[in-house]
């Protein structure tokens, strides 16, 4: 794919092709002074880069930060002590192509001196359909990984990172651990998303503590619990039904599943959210720097199950029996977000949440 247009590049032509917020002009290092014409101002343009091995000169703590974050593909972009200049791995299809096969390349975005950004095909072609020195690829600008928010820019000082430019991911100076809890159709999977879009590392413990189930120590100590061997759906039938026997339940089996979040949180190298419903009764909350329960009214929530699940609603109302009152986790001092509207206010909510955690505030508030 893109035959033409990298043969292009490798002879010294520019490249126009969308990017994650805008369009960008894509050519080889050895073409400034064609990009400084092109823009019609010099400016120190934007690396692309395949991973952090193409950059030379840099210090061993730079690159390995850069490594985590772009491994991940996430949106940011760091300027190096070294050179000066900006180096940002590219999260979009079509520029991720090029660089594969033509990079590293610098790439400003699409526009002469005075004019906006082409964020359209139609706008980069008006600007430089003319141009016999440039190639055009349309295309939609973003990814499921952008949104709408230009990379975060961070340069380093004295060997730490300092954030230039917010953008849409966030680089804490702290280890950071976020518990997500709240009850069930509440919207704790959104907010793990809008996390992992952030620059998170989300751990979905219900996920690891299938797995745990699953081990024999653990096995063994549900089998001695219940006294016999059962299917996960038989299970959950008896301990739903049964609140003592759903304690005791728990108290089986947590252990097993917090030494195995442990261990997986310590790998971790981004920020960390922690995707727990019962981050409180499984006494997860130790492993936490911060907790955020996420909150909806019950008919929201039932209505959300119902879809979600494909269950009858006498058993939506039996799971949500267990379910905890907001007083639950305000009193835990766990910070509180209602999602019962489900509109893009909460997103929102959870991104002012991460700027509050970010600058050092306390978090563990209603963020309502």
């Amino acid at each position: 794919m893109y035959k033409k247009e990298l043969a292009h590049l490798q002879k010294g032509g520019v490249v126009c092709a969308p990017a994650e917020t805008v369009y960008g002009l894509l050519a080889s290092r050895d073409s400034a002074e064609i990009l400084t014409e092109l823009k019609g101002r010099s400016e120190n343009f934007i690396t692309l880069v395949n991973d952090a091995s193409e950059i030379t000169g840099a210090t061993t703590s730079e690159l390995n930060f850069a490594k985590r974050y772009w491994a991940a593909d996430l949106p940011l972009t760091v300027v190096f002590t070294h050179d000066g200049c900006a180096y940002r791995k590219t999260t979009h299809p079509v520029t991720r192509e090029l660089v594969r096969g033509a990079g590293p390349l610098y790439a400003p975005s699409a526009n002469p001196k005075g004019l906006p950004p082409a964020v359209t095909e139609e706008q980069a072609r008006r600007y430089y359909g003319n141009s016999a020195r440039v190639l055009i690829i349309g295309g939609e600008c973003g990814t499921s990984n952008s949104g709408a928010k230009p990379s975060t820019v961070v340069k380093f000082k004295d060997g730490a990172p300092v954030i230039i430019r917010q953008g849409g991911v966030y680089v804490p100076d702290k280890r950071i651990v976020i518990g997500l809890t709240g009850n069930s159709g509440a919207g704790k999977s959104r907010a793990g998303e809008i996390f992992r879009k952030s620059g998170f590392d989300v751990i979905n413990c219900d996920g690891i503590a299938h797995t745990v189930i699953d081990s024999p120590a653990c096995a063994a100590d549900i089998e001695k619990l219940l006294q016999g061997r059962f299917t996960r759906k038989e299970i959950a039938a008896r301990v739903f039904a049964d609140h003592a026997l759903l304690s005791r339940y728990n108290k089986a089996v947590f252990p097993h599943i917090i030494a195995e979040i442990a261990r997986k949180t310590e790998k971790c190298v981004l920020p960390v959210v922690l995707d727990a419903p019962t981050l409180y009764e499984a006494d997860c909350g130790g492993l936490c720097t911060h907790a955020l329960a996420v909150t909806a009214r019950e008919d929201v929530r039932l209505a959300r199950i119902l879809k979600r699940d494909g269950i009858t609603e006498a058993q939506a109302r039996l799971r949500m029996s267990a379910d905890k009152p907001t007083e639950f986790y305000s009193t835990r001092g766990a910070a509180i977000i209602d999602n019962s509207d489900a509109s893009e206010n909460f997103e929102n909510k959870i991104l002012h949440y991460i700027e509050v955690i970010i600058s050092g505030d306390s978090a563990n508030r209603s963020a309502t």
